[in-house]
């Protein structure tokens, strides 16, 4: 209705459509903006994406409004088309203070990365395996986390993975192991759950396989107390 009444006071037509069939070039050609209100049950095949690409690419308009960043979950254009996504929704999520990894890809897929809460940047190492270490503020009992996917290249995504605490940073406890994980989306949230009562300053997620590539990528680590 807002978008409707924009339209009747600066003398635009609006249309109002929740079908993705209405992606095609020539429909689109017919307007000069798009605008996403709702990302919710609509997602665009390939070739309806295609025609919203070549749209935007041919100079017409977009804007996205409330939830519409969490549309095309799966599709890297998107996200470079609206710069970045929202960060997951996690409850209690810790803010780390530092990071630190086995290798990294600087200056802009670095360790930090990885808990800057943006799922638009990442972390990356040219190894298959690989750890990322986080420190906290003070002691926490973690005992949840969760694990972010990036945007390309599922085959860089951890498949077989250790979390482990420190209270120094040097000296680490296993305190869950996963296996055979993947992750079918990008940008994909995944929470983890396991037992633990003890506080650590210190967390790393020690990768030990990925999913087939020989390089590690990951969006974002949240730990979870």
């Amino acid at each position: 209705d807002a978008i409707r009444g924009l339209g009747a006071e600066h003398g635009f037509a609006v249309d109002a459509s929740s079908d993705p069939g209405v992606f095609t070039f020539g429909n689109l050609s017919r307007y000069r903006g798009v605008v996403f209100l709702s990302a919710n049950g609509v997602t665009l095949d390939d070739a309806q994406e295609a025609a919203f690409q070549a749209y935007i690419k041919g100079g017409g308009g977009f804007l996205g409004v409330h939830d519409a960043a969490r549309a095309q979950p799966s599709s890297a254009w998107f996200t470079g088309l609206i710069g970045t996504r929202p960060a997951a929704s996690l409850p209690n999520a810790e803010k780390p203070v530092s990071a630190r990894a086995s290798a990294e890809n600087p200056p802009n897929e670095t360790a930090a990365k990885a808990i800057d809460g943006s799922t638009g940047t990442k972390w990356l190492t040219f190894n298959p395996t690989g750890w990322l270490a986080v420190q906290l503020a003070k002691p926490v009992v973690v005992s949840r986390y969760a694990l972010t996917s990036a945007n390309d290249f599922p085959g860089r995504d951890p498949k077989n993975w250790t979390l482990q605490g420190s209270e120094d940073g040097n000296t680490w406890t296993d305190l869950d192991t996963r296996t055979n994980e993947t992750f079918p989306q990008r940008f994909q949230t995944k929470q983890y759950s396991f037992t633990n009562t003890k506080a650590y300053q210190h967390y790393r997620l020690n990768v030990t396989a990925n999913s087939g590539e020989p390089l590690v990528q990951l969006a974002e680590l949240w730990l979870i107390g």
